[in-house]
């Protein structure tokens, strides 16, 4: 569809409103507002649906995946704390999945590069690295439809300085959830305490 233009001094109706909104929820990306978050130093702004999360090991997000916005999602997030790794796990009515996460992954750290695969873990462990500074983008497919979810992530850790370790990383990886189930939330795990901002995204 294409929104056409309103003449100067022309009333704007309703249908032209409406016109308007159908064409914004057919772009691309959308941002999505959850109905609850979770966890120590955890915020939600209820207006933007930007999470932030304050020496925090752990990121419970709830209510934030529906096919009525869309059927795949992204989250990105970027963080700096102590030393740590990160895991997902997914949620549906407030439970948490510890079961059924395949992850295949292509890692390089300090440019040393590996690949592997995970099968039937208790969370997809989205991070190749445990160091102070993370950021990443995580696409999620199908989350609230009942299907095997399946996940596509890039992420990234460093130090500040950058120095020569194992713990830069660059991570790349796909996987399942073998359980054919919906889900409307996640929780992103830090093993140490971090500190920065996350996002939910409905991809159309």
């Amino acid at each position: 569809m294409t929104v056409t233009r309103v003449s100067v001094g022309e009333r704007v109706r309703a249908a032209k409103v409406n016109e308007i909104v159908d064409e914004v929820n057919l772009m691309g990306m959308r941002g999505v507002i959850p109905t609850s978050v979770a966890g120590t130093g955890v915020a939600l702004d209820s207006t933007t649906g930007i999470i932030t999360f304050t020496n925090a090991t752990a990121i419970t997000v709830n209510g934030v995946f529906t096919t009525a916005i869309a059927r795949n999602y992204q989250f990105r997030y970027d963080s700096i704390g102590s030393a740590a790794g990160a895991t997902l796990q997914l949620r549906a009515s407030g439970t948490t999945s510890t079961t059924g996460y395949d992850l295949t992954e292509s890692l390089n750290r300090n440019a040393v590069s590996s690949s592997s695969t995970v099968a039937n873990a208790a969370s997809w462990a989205i991070t190749g690295g445990t160091n102070t500074i993370h950021a990443g983008a995580v696409d999620l497919f199908a989350p609230a439809v009942a299907l095997e979810t399946r996940i596509l992530a890039n992420t990234g850790t460093h130090a500040n300085p950058a120095v020569s370790s194992i713990a830069n990383a660059l991570k790349g990886s796909f996987g399942t959830h073998r359980t054919a189930a919906a889900y409307d939330g996640f929780v992103l795990t830090f093993s140490a305490a971090q500190t920065g901002v996350l996002r939910v995204y409905g991809l159309q």
